[in-house]
């Protein structure tokens, strides 16, 4: 699923539950920053910088790691929680339609 092209990040669009992403609706084409995995997080530091830099992921509030994971965050415990659940449905149904 994480832009397995090498590509820098991960296209989701056409599915109502985008709007649970605050600033998103389901018309619009969310894109989430993909970084590549490094052996320790401190060395992620720099390549978070310049997505959160980015202007094309201002709405993301996830970052897939290359060969690793996603990490999902919100402005407090309940937000992040439901960012997870919406994010963790989103990349099903990204894998889903690439499996079709």
């Amino acid at each position: 699923m994480a832009a397995a092209d090498g590509a820098d990040h991960v296209a989701i669009r056409d599915l109502e539950m985008l709007k649970g992403i605050p600033g998103v609706t389901n018309t619009d084409v969310h894109l989430v920053p993909v970084v590549r995995n490094t052996p320790r997080e401190p060395e992620l530091v720099s390549q978070l910088e310049t997505a959160f830099a980015d202007p094309r992921f201002r709405a993301a509030r996830a970052v897939v790691v290359r060969d690793h994971g996603a990490y999902i965050w919100g402005d407090d415990v309940l937000d992040a929680k439901r960012h997870t659940e919406v994010y963790h449905f989103l990349f099903e149904a990204l894998v889903a339609r690439r499996d079709r």
